[in-house]
């Protein structure tokens, strides 16, 4: 074999190489660039059972996925914010009502506020003032002493205590505010001034239960002989009315061991009938 048959073979086996190359190159270039742009290229997995086949089975499992998540994530939430927060509850009518600052000291869960109102005259002819009524009266006084009567009523504003359970109470003696609380009062016999009702009962409680005198009688048996006991009286002021008073009750307590009321007394036209000597 010639010497040139050896170059035509090394030509064509350098060539061969070269072509060789060039189409392993063009292969790998077609493989990592789709033809579709818009298509996505799956990537080389081991398991073909696990990778997605295309597009729209990627999307679906993602799909699947981000609904695992959100389900999953909101388990622990409440369904709604009403069941999250407790609604909140108004105050309870123990609490003190700033519209209403003052206290009953007879009733603690009544409270009051200054109040008032206006008072039309009765009169036929309305005076200005009490002044002014005592003054026509003066003038239609005659020589002889005889007063002829003026009415004296006139109008006026009368200052009152309302309590937010409909009552009204007159500031006084018998209502005194000291503070924020309105003590209702009795006069005491014992300390000759206005004491607070609680403390008027228990006074007269107390004396009448060392009191030694009977003075009254049972009437169905004369024989049995009582005496008045005090106590705390919780009543409406009239049968008509919302309000209810905190006043002095009374009993009577006899010597057969028992407690009376009024009705059991032996008593006449004008009232309870005494004994004549009540401490025997």
């Amino acid at each position: 074999m010639s010497i040139r048959k050896y170059k035509r073979k090394l030509a064509l086996c350098v060539a061969a190489l070269f072509w060789a190359g060039c189409d392993s190159d063009s292969s790998s270039a077609t493989e990592a660039i789709p033809e579709n742009p818009g298509e996505i290229t799956p990537l080389p997995s081991s398991s073909e059972d696990t990778a997605p086949s295309s597009s729209s089975e990627m999307e679906t499992a993602h799909s699947s996925e981000s609904s695992e998540i959100l389900s999953s994530s909101s388990e622990g939430l409440p369904e709604s914010s009403s069941e999250a927060e407790p609604s909140g509850e108004t105050e309870s009518s123990s609490s003190v009502n700033s519209d209403y600052p003052y206290t009953l000291s007879t009733f603690p869960n009544v409270h009051c506020k200054d109040s008032s109102y206006f008072h039309k005259s009765w009169c036929p002819s309305s005076k200005p003032s009490l002044k002014q009524s005592i003054a026509d009266m003066e003038a239609d006084m005659p020589l002889y002493g005889i007063v002829q009567p003026v009415c004296q009523d006139y109008d006026r504003t009368v200052n009152v205590y309302t309590c937010d359970n409909g009552c009204t109470y007159s500031p006084g003696a018998f209502n005194l505010l000291q503070g924020d609380t309105i003590f209702q009062q009795e006069y005491s016999t014992i300390d000759n001034k206005y004491i607070p009702i609680q403390k008027k009962i228990a006074q007269d409680s107390a004396q009448a239960e060392a009191s030694t005198s009977y003075p009254y009688m049972l009437a169905s048996d004369t024989t049995v002989h009582c005496k008045t006991m005090y106590k705390t009286k919780i009543a409406k002021s009239t049968p008509s009315s919302l309000c209810e008073t905190y006043s002095e009750g009374y009993y009577f307590k006899c010597k057969d061991g028992n407690n009376y009321e009024w009705e059991e007394m032996l008593r006449d036209e004008n009232g309870l009938i005494e004994r004549e000597n009540p401490d025997e």
